[in-house]
């Protein structure tokens, strides 16, 4: 039997168009909803008269804040986002009314009738203007190790500096998408395009004043989330939910992609701080970082995401005294929200500019500083918030990548070719990847299963994560086939809905397949020594054989007498006739890991990912243009369930990781309104920004125990790789000035920034020769 070959679940269906998405489903009498939002990034509201539009043919409700039954509370974390505003709209996009009519352009044109007067209120709409006015969210959070002022002291070198890293649309195929169906009394039905079901299902409960059992959530397939659907789907979920209550219909609301990128949270921009000291050599002794978080107008996964970025500061590098420090602020935006390495790639940023600022301080080769930073095996291997680093790839992937890449004989062949040409600067870089697997809310990490077996020997595989096409579903039923032993055509995994398995975490921080893929073995397991009790029976053996009991090749035999033997299918027959039952729940949760926030210590994570990338680019000095000509990606997945999803979210997590470093720029009014909210103005890697040359490996042989068939996360590690594009456009500028003046180059280094920074080299070359 060969499972690694299998191809993703839903592909088939991707291409010939079967899958079904939400704006898909086809329901008699379904209702459009239509959400009447906010023009002004910060105003009151004066009055507010529909009159006129609740009278227009086709129209069947129009909702405010005073129709809603329950709560009116959308924060997943903190209760400080409205439902519907009530007084004052704080972001452009915000909601304030609802209409159900029975087409979109009946809802628009009942938009156009409703008369909404506003003062409009000083806006804050950019993170330095709030840090000025102290537009503080949370108390600011610490982490430290070691001693920083007697670090600094005994340092040879400082260096001080800044860095932005700016935000980043999701930008999923499918825009933000519910149904709503009215049931019995208090029921409801929600077909969400949601990452997280139960928090889904707890949001719509509380809004309609109703218990979490009279309401029922499903989601069969996302076309993409990337965590822009893991709080932020709950809002049109209950949006569709109250139209739904209020007018007995069903109701859908299925955004535009300009409504989306409008109306949405995007990834948190960052501003930080940081001073660090190190010796001669190159080697950290002490580092300090302020982080600056962006959070939008609430709080929603803010905190969290903070939380992560600080623990991440060191990356790949030992630091003996350094403290972070987070502060996050409040702004007339949308609130923003989890993003693919959620806070990760934002801290990583950071000491991946230090390591590069060093290097070019004491004209060394980058990759000489990072390598010896680098976290060792039994010493020089504590984390800053006392986790000690286990099972460390970083050597492995060093060793294997530098002389797959040809690293250091490019490097040679670059600095000629600098030499060589004025208008065209080469550059290269090889980046490290070290992140932490888990929620560092520690009770998140647990999932639930619920496996069926027909008497046709058939599977039916319940889980609590979302197929979001990462893959999560075939990676489900290849565990299932080689835990039973059978064929992969005889397991089916169903759409995630809360009455199946309840109480949910949301499929996020790479754990889809540790937590989900747990839970069906332990749910299989339970099966499988019911089934063997029955074989045992039946083969006159005892119960304490039940270990010699082995499932494989659609058999169920004894390992030591392989001739005792059953066909699967036979088997279960056989028990259902025994009266056995043949569907179990299976329930885990992650081991050993916890974490003080006051003290800022303990073990948040499972285990760590790690990988390595190496880029080349070519720039053009006169246009800011950058060719991408080669990446190299070493990457450690553990022992891969299916290695041909995991390359495919290597290299998608790496190609949306170019877009945030390249070419995604968030542009804003000062009126807080967003300019490029579609795709012709709003920039994401096309096919022309692919590598050239794309080279993405496997790191072979590390199997990572106590995870489900020795895997690895896979989701969000691969971002941070395209930091090694980031770096090596910041080489080739660096180039333009022989490496003798330190670019400033915030993320994304648009052509333009290119450019700023090209030119403040020039003037600062000729300013060193008047």
């Amino acid at each position: 039997m060969t499972i690694s070959n299998q191809h993703h679940e839903s592909s088939i269906k991707h291409v010939t168009g079967e899958a079904v998405y939400i704006n898909d489903m086809q329901i008699d009498g379904l209702l459009t909803g239509h959400i009447v939002s906010s023009p002004y990034a910060h105003a009151r509201i004066e009055s507010i008269n529909y009159e006129k539009a609740s009278r227009l043919q086709g129209v069947k409700a129009i909702l405010s804040y005073k129709d809603i039954p329950g709560e009116n509370q959308v924060g997943p974390v903190v209760h400080d986002e409205p439902c519907l505003t009530e007084n004052e709209v704080v972001f452009i996009g915000q909601a304030v009314l609802l209409i159900a009519a029975e087409n979109k352009d009946i809802a628009r044109e009942a938009e156009k009738l409703i008369e909404i007067e506003y003062e409009r209120l000083e806006a804050i709409t950019d993170l330095e203007t709030a840090m000025a006015k102290n537009m503080r969210l949370q108390t600011p959070q610490k982490i430290e190790c070691g001693f920083i002022e007697p670090g600094f002291k005994n340092s040879a070198h400082l260096l001080e500096g800044e860095l932005t890293t700016g935000g980043q649309e999701h930008w999923y195929l499918e825009t933000q998408s519910s149904i709503a169906i009215p049931g019995e009394g208090k029921e409801m039905q929600v077909y969400s395009s949601t990452q997280h079901p139960s928090e889904t299902q707890a949001i719509v409960a509380e809004i309609l004043g109703v218990q979490r059992n009279d309401i029922e959530v499903e989601i069969r397939r996302m076309g993409g989330a990337f965590g822009g659907k893991e709080t932020q789907a709950n809002h049109y979920a209950a949006w569709a939910a109250l139209l739904a209550h209020k007018t007995g219909r069903p109701v859908k609301i299925h955004l535009t992609r300009d409504e989306d990128q409008i109306m949405t949270g995007k990834r948190h921009p960052f501003f930080n701080n940081y001073k660090v000291g190190f010796d001669e050599k190159g080697q950290i002794q002490a580092l300090d970082i302020d982080l600056n978080i962006n959070s939008g107008s609430s709080t929603d996964l803010t905190m969290a995401i903070l939380e992560r970025a600080m623990f991440h500061v060191d990356n790949a590098y030992f630091i003996p005294n350094l403290r972070v420090v987070g502060n996050s602020w409040k702004t007339n935006l949308p609130s923003n929200t989890a993003f693919r390495g959620f806070g990760g790639p934002q801290g990583i940023a950071i000491i991946e500019e230090i390591i590069d600022r060093i290097a070019r301080y004491l004209k060394k080769e980058p990759l000489e500083i990072r390598k010896l930073n680098f976290y060792q095996e039994g010493f020089n291997n504590k984390t800053h918030y006392d986790q000690i680093i286990e099972r460390n790839r970083l050597p492995l992937l060093y060793e294997q990548l530098t002389k797959s890449s040809d690293y250091f004989k490019r490097r040679k062949e670059i600095n000629i070719f600098n030499t060589e040409n004025e208008f065209y600067k080469k550059g290269l870089a090889m980046t490290p990847v070290k992140f932490g697997i888990s929620f560092t809310t520690s009770f998140l990490n647990q999932a639930g299963a619920l496996v069926n077996i027909y008497q046709d020997g058939t599977i039916l595989v319940n889980h609590g994560g979302t197929e979001m096409g990462q893959g999560l579903n075939t990676k489900m039923m290849e565990v299932a086939a080689v835990e039973f032993g059978i064929g992969i055509r005889n397991i089916k995994v169903n759409a995630t809905n809360t009455s199946k398995v309840p109480n949910t975490s949301a499929t996020a921080a790479s754990s889809g397949s540790d937590l989900n893929g747990m839970a069906v073995k332990n749910a299989i397991g339970k099966l499988k020594k019911r089934l063997a009790k029955i074989a045992l029976k039946e083969w006159n053996y005892k119960e304490d054989y039940i270990n010699e009991v082995v499932f494989k090749d659609n058999m169920v035999y004894m390992g030591s007498q392989p001739e005792m033997s059953f066909g699967f299918e036979e088997l279960i027959k056989t028990a259902y006739l025994e009266q056995v039952s043949l569907s179990a729940t299976g329930f885990y949760k992650t081991p050993g890991i916890h974490y003080n926030r006051d003290k800022g210590k303990g073990k948040p994570f499972h285990y760590f990912a790690f990988g390595m990338s190496v880029s080349e680019v070519l720039l053009d000095t006169l246009t800011g243009h950058v060719k991408l000509f080669r990446t190299d990606i070493l990457h450690d997945v553990g022992k891969s369930i299916n290695e041909h999803i995991d390359i495919g979210q290597i290299e998608g997590g790496f190609v949306q990781g170019l877009g945030w470093v390249t070419t995604e720029d968030m542009k804003y009014s000062k009126d807080g309104h967003l300019l490029n909210h579609s795709p012709d103005t709003y920039k994401i890697p096309t096919i022309a920004d692919i590598p050239k040359d794309f080279r993405v490996g496997l790191l072979k042989n590390v199997p990572n125990p106590n995870t489900i068939r020795q895997s690895k996360a896979v989701g969000e590690p691969p971002f941070m790789h395209a930091f090694s594009v980031w770096l090596a456009i910041k080489d080739a500028v660096s180039a333009t000035g022989n490496h003798a003046i330190e670019p400033n180059l915030p993320i994304p280094a648009t052509n333009e920034v290119i450019l700023a920074a090209i030119e403040k080299i020039k003037d600062n070359h000729q300013l060193k020769h008047l």
